[in-house]
């Protein structure tokens, strides 16, 4: 939400630089893969998006999660989205539980392609709870 507060505002950047402010969409676990369409008319009618989050990001699959092809297949239209709005996309996953001190990206729920679609992988954990952010 830091990051999300950053973006609407046009706050600072960890790096110390100011980003453009833009609205923010977040999409959230009750929504699925089908309302992809009313995300793109959330969109339109809000208008300047410079950030979608997903939560989970395994919602914008409508096949198995643990395949490559369906997690990449379910994944391109937002990725292809985000691309023709000028926006970043950011989907939030969980880890599975146990393999500590393995690499976070090979504990994602579901297929390594959630993992490997993204070009950042951020894991944060605390208080016994970690989260997976996957900007694509």
């Amino acid at each position: 939400m830091a990051m999300a507060a950053t973006v609407a505002l046009g706050g600072r950047r960890p790096d110390g630089t100011r980003c453009a402010a833009g609205n923010v969409l977040v999409w959230s676990g009750e929504d699925d893969y089908t309302d992809t369409r009313t995300l793109q008319e959330a969109i339109e009618q809000v208008g300047s998006v410079s950030l979608i989050i997903i939560d989970p990001l395994s919602t914008a699959v409508s096949g198995d999660i643990h395949k490559n092809t369906a997690v990449r297949r379910g994944l391109q239209p937002l990725v292809d989205l985000a691309t023709n709005i000028n926006a970043a996309l950011l989907g939030i996953t969980h880890l599975s539980k146990g393999g500590q001190g393995s690499d976070p990206a090979w504990r994602v729920i579901g297929s390594i392609a959630f993992t490997a679609v993204a070009r950042v992988v951020l894991a944060c954990a605390g208080g016994g709870r970690t989260a997976v952010s996957a900007p694509l």
